[in-house]
This record gives C-alpha cells, sequence and structure tokens, in this order.
C-alpha cells in the first residue's frame, strides 16, 4: 500500500527528564521484551514497506541468496571470553509516592492528528464461532527426526556474515539466515525444512499443531512464491506446497489453518488454508493504495484490520469472520495500531496531535474492540500525551507506561477489561527518570510468569534502572535494579532494524523464569529479587570489538544471542544459546 504523509516523527513531546536524543542512541521497537515484543507505534507502514519487512525477517535467503550454504556450522570458533567479574550492584531508588499515567512501545508513533468529536461506544457483540468444512489432513508417517550432521563443538556458532534477524522455532530449533536449523546444542538439522531445490528459507509462521510453514519466492522470482507445510517431524505434508501469488504475509490461524494475505492487481485479498492444503475460504480487502494500521487475528479465527479507507490522518477497522463475513458496521477512522492480550482481546490505540504542532501527541486513546470493531462498554480512556502499546497481566489486566508531560512525573498504569483505574494504580517513576523508549514514546512494561510488572527508566544522564512491581502496585523488595552499562544498541551488523531493547522476560518450563538485559559489554539475568543470578553475567570481548546485534526466548529458560566480532581481517557474526545458569547450552 502506498502510505501518505507519515502520522509523526522522532521529534515529538518528551518529558523533561528525557536524556537528549544523541545520549540514548538510536533505537526502534521489536517482540516480548521491554521496547522490543512488539513494534512500536510509527508511522502506518506501507503495504510493501511490511512485504519487505517480514520477508527480511522471516526470509533473508531471498535477498542474500543463502540457498548455497549447505552446512552451517562449517567454521566453529570458540565462545567469547567470560572473564569473572562481580556482580553488579543495584542502587536502590526509592518511588515518590506521586502518581501519574505512562507511555509503551519503542517505535514512533502515527502521527497524531486532532481529537475526533465524538467517540461511540457499544457493548461486545457475541463472539461468533467457525466450524470449517474441510477434509482433515492427511496423516504424517511417523518418520524419525532427521539425523543432526553435529558440530565439532557446538555452541558457538559462526554464522554468515550477512545473516539477518533469526527466528526461534517452539522446539527450541535456530534458524538464522535461510541455512540448515540448528539444535538447542548448536548442531546442524541437515535436511530439516529443506525445499525441492535443496534451499532452505527460515519458517514464516508456526502452526499450533506443530505445522511449519515456510514461503519460497521461486528462482530469481521467475514463478510464483509457493508456501510449504512441514509436519513437526520436518517433513513435508501431503497436499502442499501450494501456489500463493503476490503472497505478503502468512500468520498460523486457528485449527490448523493459515491465513495468507496477498497483494494482486493492486488489491489486498486473504486466504485461508486448511491443514490439507485447500482453500477454507478467501475475500479482499481493499485496495492496496490505502495506508496499513495493522491486523491482528483471534483464536477464534477472527481478523480485524485497520486501514485508511479514505485518506484520512488515521485508520479504521473493519472484522471479518474466518469465512470472509464482514462483522463490523460503521466502522469510525480514530485509530492507528492494534495489538491483542493472549486471551484473544483486541486493544486499539489512537494519537491525537496538538493544534499547533501536529507532531506532538496531545493524547493517547486505548479502547478494547468489540466483534463488530467498535469500543466495548466502557472504552475509550484517554491519557494526557502519548502511552506506550499495553502489555497484559495473567489476570488480563492491562498495564501502560506513560511519560511525564512538563512537569508531571512519569507513570505506570494498570487497567481492568472494563477499561477503569485498578486500586494501587497508577505509580509514579523515579523524579527525574521516564520510561525508557526506543523513540519517541515509552517502552511497555514487561510482564513475568507470575505477574510481576518490570518497567525500565532511563534519566537525563542515562542512567537506567529496572523496576518490578507487583500486581497491586508495590516495588517488589531488591528493586529497583541499576544497570551498570548502557543497553546494548542492536544496529550494529546486518540486523533489519536498528533497535535499542530493553529488557525481556523469558518463561522457564519449571520454576520462576528470568529476566534478561543485553548491554553494551555483557548480558544480565536477573531473579525475582532483583539480584543478579548466578553465573551471570556473561562478558563480551572488548579487545575482539564483539557487539550484540540478536537476540530471542529459547524453551528451555535461556536466551539465543547473536554478536558481531573483528576476525582476522573479517567482521564474523557468531551465535550462542545461553542456559538459565550463563552457560553455552550443550
Amino acid at each position: 500500500m502506498k502510505s501518505g504523509t507519515p502520522k509523526g516523527g522522532p521529534d515529538r513531546d518528551r518529558g523533561y527528564w528525557e536524556p537528549p536524543r544523541a545520549a540514548i542512541g538510536r533505537i526502534e521497537a521489536h517482540v516480548e521484551e521491554i521496547g522490543g515484543d512488539e513494534p512500536e507505534p510509527g508511522p502506518p507502514p506501507t503495504r510493501g514497506s511490511r512485504v519487505r519487512r517480514t520477508l527480511q525477517g522471516h526470509l533473508p535467503a531471498l535477498v542474500a541468496g543463502f540457498g548455497v550454504i549447505a552446512v552451517l556450522v562449517a567454521v566453529v570458533v570458540t565462545g567469547p571470553s567470560k572473564r569473572p567479574q562481580p556482580t553488579p550492584s543495584s542502587t536502590p531508588t526509592q518511588l515518590p509516592s506521586e502518581i501519574a499515567l505512562a507511555t509503551d512501545e519503542p517505535t514512533t508513533p502515527p502521527s497524531p492528528s486532532d481529537p475526533p468529536t465524538s467517540i461511540p461506544t457499544i457493548e461486545p457483540l457475541p463472539t461468533p464461532t467457525w466450524t470449517p468444512n474441510y477434509a482433515s489432513p492427511p496423516t504424517d508417517p511417523p518418520e524419525p527426526t532427521p539425523s543432526p550432521a553435529p558440530a565439532a563443538k557446538g555452541w558457538p556458532v559462526v554464522l554468515d556474515p550477512n545473516s539477518g534477524r533469526m527466528v526461534v522455532g517452539p522446539d527450541g530449533t535456530v534458524y538464522v539466515s535461510g541455512g540448515p536449523g540448528l539444535t538447542k546444542a548448536g548442531h546442524t538439522r541437515n535436511g530439516w525444512l529443506q525445499l525441492p531445490d535443496g534451499s532452505y528459507e527460515a519458517p514464516a509462521a508456526f502452526g499450533s499443531d506443530g505445522t511449519i510453514y515456510v514461503v519460497s519466492q521461486g528462482a530469481n522470482g521467475s514463478q510464483s512464491p509457493r508456501l510449504f507445510a512441514f509436519a513437526a517431524n520436518g517433513k513435508l505434508r501431503a497436499g502442499w506446497p501450494i501456489d500463493v501469488p503476490g503472497v505478503e504475509d502468512v500468520e498460523a490461524g486457528p485449527s490448523g489453518t493459515v491465513y495468507v494475505f496477498s497483494d494482486v492487481n493492486a488489491i489486498i485479498g486473504v486466504m485461508v488454508f486448511s491443514p490439507a492444503g485447500n482453500v477454507a475460504a478467501s475475500w479482499t480487502i481493499g485496495s492496496d493504495l490505502a495506508t496499513y494500521c495493522g491486523h491482528v487475528i483471534r483464536p477464534d479465527g477472527t481478523l480485524f484490520y485497520a486501514h485508511d479507507l479514505a485518506g484520512g490522518p488515521h485508520c479504521s477497522v473493519e472484522v471479518f469472520s474466518a469465512t470472509g463475513g464482514r462483522l463490523s458496521k460503521n466502522t469510525v477512522p480514530i485509530w492507528d495500531l492494534l495489538t491483542m492480550a493472549p486471551d484473544g482481546t483486541v486493544v486499539a490505540l489512537g494519537f491525537d496531535s496538538q493544534p499547533y504542532n501536529r507532531s506532538i501527541v496531545a493524547q493517547t486513546r486505548l479502547a478494547v474492540l468489540a466483534t463488530d470493531g467498535l469500543p466495548a462498554a466502557g472504552w475509550p480512556v484517554a491519557f494526557e500525551g502519548a502511552v506506550s502499546r499495553p502489555t497484559f497481566g495473567p489476570d488480563g489486566s492491562i498495564y501502560v507506561t506513560q511519560a511525564g508531560v512538563g512537569t508531571s512525573a512519569s507513570r505506570v498504569i494498570s487497567l481492568d477489561a472494563a477499561g477503569a483505574v485498578k486500586a494501587g494504580w497508577p505509580v509514579s517513576l523515579p523524579v527525574g527518570f521516564g520510561p525508557f523508549s526506543n523513540g519517541s514514546n515509552p517502552s511497555s512494561p514487561e510482564i513475568g510468569d507470575d505477574g510481576t510488572i518490570y518497567v525500565a527508566a532511563i534519566n537525563i544522564d542515562s542512567t537506567c534502572t529496572v523496576t518490578a512491581f507487583d500486581p497491586t502496585g508495590h516495588i517488589l523488595p531488591g528493586w529497583p535494579y541499576t544497570l551498570p552499562q548502557a543497553l546494548a544498541d542492536f544496529s550494529v551488523g546486518q540486523a533489519p532494524e536498528p533497535r535499542v531493547p530493553g529488557p525481556m522476560f523469558v518463561r522457564s518450563p519449571s520454576g520462576r523464569g528470568l529476566l534478561y538485559v543485553a548491554l553494551t559489554g555483557q548480558m544480565v539475568a536477573l531473579s525475582h529479587d532483583g539480584k543478579v543470578v548466578a553465573g551471570w553475567p556473561y562478558l563480551l570481548d572488548a579487545s575482539k570489538n564483539e557487539q550484540w546485534t540478536d537476540w530471542g526466548a529459547m524453551p528451555d529458560g535461556g536466551v539465543i544471542a547473536m554478536f558481531q566480532m573483528d576476525g582476522a581481517n573479517v567482521v564474523e557474526i557468531v551465535a550462542i544459546h545461553l542456559t538459565t545458569a550463563g552457560k553455552l547450552a550443550r
């Protein structure tokens, strides 16, 4: 889609506490981390830019031509040095009792516009059910998992210097740059998800039934893109691949279905395929000339799609059933972003600008949307200035951060499902501190598996802290933790998007998860009491100019990370899998 004038920029209103942009560095948002779990509010991307970002993130082999890589682990290097270092001390900071609001998310938000004159409010409609009529997929024969060709020493693994963003599968398989997948121990999975021509592509989506979807554009784009479906054992499912002309995005749906968004003859369309590769539903949404503001698919298959229908400053939200029936009525163009809770609750955000400067956010509106695309009862609610994209607690509570405006304190806010501020909230951040930001908007809170709310804050001196709150708004013992170094800048190397990620909480298959923080020269794991976990930090080698470029959560509770290092006359990209004890996984 061709987008109109950007709805904002990097010079949005920021509180007096916020450090200069140069002090923070280039920062943008990205997925389940403070400032990293999801994209930051930003100018609505065009359909074309979404394609490039999606295929760049999941299919880097299309750009770099990595089909010729047969074995990813041809060279193995010894891991970065891990020198003894005293545990960084945390300097607790007392929070004042005053209260204020907060803002979420890394990326620059869409350019705000003047506040709407009225906002409709309706009762939620019943959620439609979908019982697709398609044949069950063929039973995949029980085949053993392809025997991995182990690397000499497992982790660390040296990657191609042009490696892009990694993809981590639900089973812990790591895919990077379209080469063979890597096991949790760093061994190459030869033959795993291999395409008929012998090449590899990083997965585009993972189905809830274990299906792994891969898109291939064909040789030099000479043929129509094809969608492959592999079973959980890495073998191609019967009935696949299928041609998907003009494919722009692929997303797994419920009951083993997969949604394919395409742009054909300047028209955006949706096709839903059954597990057997049959078309379960298809419909068109509109012209690709409209501004695109995002979409979400609820667990029942309902599609919420936000786009600009008339060239206005905001987007309307259209809602379709899983069979393509239109559920939305009288949609209002007042929204700029969509996000969804794990239980399927859909939340929309809208940014309204100051009349004297349209680049400054005057207020942010939030609303839980009903099935017809309009605000549910009790919504929307509005906050002064810019507010972060929401994150969600285990009980369905909604959390956002808000940057202080003028002399107002920055705050963290909790809302219930009806849009009311919960008891004990909001809470203020320390005087002089504001929510960490990956752009002009605050980053989202990070939610732990036990409902703990983690918020990163920074002051004008670039001192950064992380504070943990319980669900009632009280600071937990041992917090805040003061970072011993600046947050790492992931914009080095071949990272698809420059970004400075905030803390990332990783759940553990047993026991409590850990909060990880990537710093300029190390990575730290923090326990629930605000202390550095035994075995951490993991240190980078300054003599080799090692710098983090990417990371992701692993199913074992650890992290997979990539860093760039200066090798022998060449820059190398190295991948490592760190366990919860700060050791290389074996």
